[in-house]
């Protein structure tokens, strides 16, 4: 997979924002063989085993829009 042309190497990682709408629901797929997604905000970065609070293991996530009440 090739970063997109905007896309920065930043301490041996390639470092993007996509420019496009909010989405409603993303689903990260995880083979286990090529390590973990972590997401990041406000300059720290977390595990989705860290997230949930136990491993992920090699499944798919689905994170979606919550509704505020």
């Amino acid at each position: 997979m090739e970063p997109p042309p905007e896309a920065r190497l930043v301490d041996g990682w390639f470092q993007w924002q996509p420019k496009r709408a909010p989405m409603q629901e993303v689903v990260l797929g995880n083979s286990g063989a090529a390590g973990e997604w972590r997401l990041c905000h406000d300059g720290k970065c977390r595990t989705l085993s860290e997230i949930v609070g136990h491993p992920i293991g090699a499944n798919v996530t689905t994170m979606k829009v919550c509704d505020n009440p």
